[in-house]
């Protein structure tokens, strides 16, 4: 017996090594999110979807047309695999893989079945407060060094409650950039 003991061990730790995981599996829908659903009769998600993603920026402009392809049939895939429940689409860029949808909580076990989702998330808004955010972004100390700092040789990601694609600084700048409308409720 204590060598069956050992023996397993030994195989448990090879398996953890190699990088396969030995775990329930994971849940892609929280808890808060069925119940949630049950309650209200339906809710809005942010899905998503498996596929080896890039960001836009790293792309040759081939690549990010094949990239967007993908994502839009997945996108499709999962519409699809929704038919006979009741849902709305709320919206799909084309250049994340994610979908917005409000649903029927009967739908939650199509998203929880599916090989295409990776994981569900509830689409709420929180309040925005730029007396936060600006000084925990380092703003003021990015200020702070003046002229001369024009980002030349990187890449940066804004994600933001509005940037003006016009302005000077940004003109012939931007790689590739995405719309996300929110309801305030």
């Amino acid at each position: 017996m204590k060598k069956l003991f050992i023996l397993s061990l030994i195989l448990i730790a090879q398996l953890a090594a190699s990088g396969v995981v030995l775990a329930a599996a994971q849940k892609k829908i929280s808890d808060r999110i069925w119940t949630k659903a049950k309650a209200q009769g339906t809710i809005e998600l942010i899905v998503g979807l498996k596929l080896p993603y890039r960001p836009p920026g790293r792309l040759t402009a081939a690549e990010r047309l094949a990239e967007r392809k993908l994502i839009a049939e997945k996108q499709s895939a999962l519409i699809l695999e929704l038919a006979g429940f009741k849902y709305t689409v709320l919206d799909q860029y084309d250049s994340l893989p994610i979908i917005f949808l409000e649903l029927e909580p009967a739908a939650l076990a199509i998203l929880e079945r599916s090989d295409l989702v990776t994981g569900v998330e509830e689409n709420t808004f929180d309040k925005l407060n730029l007396g936060q955010s600006v000084p925990i972004v380092g703003a003021p100390l990015a200020w702070s060094f003046g002229t001369g700092y024009d980002g030349t040789g990187w890449t940066i990601a804004i994600v933001d409650t509005g940037v003006d694609s016009n302005h000077p600084l940004l003109v012939g700048k931007i790689v590739d950039e995405d719309q996300i409308e929110l309801e305030l409720r």
